[in-house]
């Protein structure tokens, strides 16, 4: 009886360690780690649908719309200007979202609806403790069929 409960103990934590894609925080503010920013975005097409990837991006909108446009990191941002495109999202698509509060360069994890308010000029719901007011900094995106799964906020000097 013992040896089943251990072998039903050590399969729920493997599955636990699965990966379901992006960190998920427990709480709303929690800090989170930096984006891991790649060498390149993901080219944005000119026409048609955005295909599922990596963007550079800017909000424009309280209703969760980006500026997409591709962008390469090295000592310095290069981004691709053209073609840029614009791309809204429901708030209930996003999975992951972090924001970063520009003078301590933490990160904290957001929900979509969360970020929706702080992009529409809202104070954030911040727990006790927690000093944060949001920036108008770029964001890495990921998308996936035509929706914003990830929204990573990135600190720019």
């Amino acid at each position: 009886m013992r040896r089943r409960a251990f072998l039903v103990v050590v399969a729920l934590t493997l599955a636990a360690c699965g990966d379901d894609g992006p960190a998920k925080f427990a709480e709303l503010y929690d800090t989170a780690p930096p984006a891991a920013v790649p060498a390149n975005t993901d080219p944005v097409p000119a026409d048609g649908p955005i295909p599922d990837g990596t963007y550079w991006a800017v909000a424009t909108s309280p209703e969760l719309g980006f500026r997409i446009t591709q962008a390469s990191f090295g000592d310095t941002v290069t981004e691709v200007t053209e073609p840029a495109r614009d791309l809204t999202s429901a708030p209930s698509a996003i999975l992951t979202a972090t924001v970063v509060e520009q003078t301590t360069q933490v990160n904290y994890a957001v929900t979509g609806d969360e970020l929706a308010r702080l992009i529409a000029g809202e104070p954030p719901n911040t727990p006790e403790g927690v000093t944060f007011s949001y920036t108008p900094l770029p964001f890495l995106l990921t998308v996936r069929d035509g929706q914003v799964t990830t929204a990573l906020q990135i600190w720019m000097p």
